[in-house]
């Protein structure tokens, strides 16, 4: 409602962004439903534009349909919470003004790892997704040390160049 939007706008100085905020067709049982987050989304792409808040996007069952929404309300300041594209999909992303972050899956599964090997390190930040469980292992943030180390063996690079490009992709999207 109007009324929910003014108030999140009354207390954005308390935040650093919004989020997760986006669209989740996973369960979806009818067009309404399916209809009213997108206007929601659309309301809060509008509302981080205006108060210059980044936004940290989830997509479930609606990668495509997140992307060309993002892209037609001129989203501005965009982090994909573990938005893990195939290959076609991963093209249009690199084109895309987004940061994507990897979280705890790249240590356990090869599709995801694929992904980050190819995602440029200049659009990556590192996540837990707490409090989800991965190789049965709770999430916490004492992980993101081991993801930096997997993300560096991946492409093949230095520990410190993956910490010091996702600390300053962070400072960019959260400065």
């Amino acid at each position: 409602s109007n009324a929910l939007m003014q108030e999140i706008a009354l207390h954005a100085k308390e935040c650093i962004a919004f989020g997760e905020i986006g669209l989740d067709f996973k369960a979806l049982t009818t067009s309404e439903e399916k209809e009213l987050q997108v206007s929601i989304f659309k309301k809060f792409i509008a509302l981080g534009k205006e108060l210059k808040k980044p936004l940290i996007v989830h997509a479930r069952g609606s990668r495509g349909e997140v992307l060309r929404i993002l892209q037609e309300e001129k989203a501005e300041s965009v982090l994909l919470h573990s938005f893990i594209a195939k290959e076609k999909q991963l093209k249009q992303l690199l084109e895309l003004p987004f940061f994507i972050s990897v979280g705890a899956g790249v240590l356990n599964y090869e599709w995801i790892q694929s992904f980050a090997k190819e995602l440029l390190l200049e659009k990556m930040l590192l996540e837990t997704d707490s409090p989800l469980t991965f190789g049965g292992e709770q999430c916490t943030p004492a992980r993101i040390p081991k993801i930096a180390q997997k993300i560096a063996e991946l492409k093949g690079i230095g520990l410190k160049k993956v910490e010091e490009k996702t600390s300053e992709n962070f400072q960019k999207l959260f400065s």
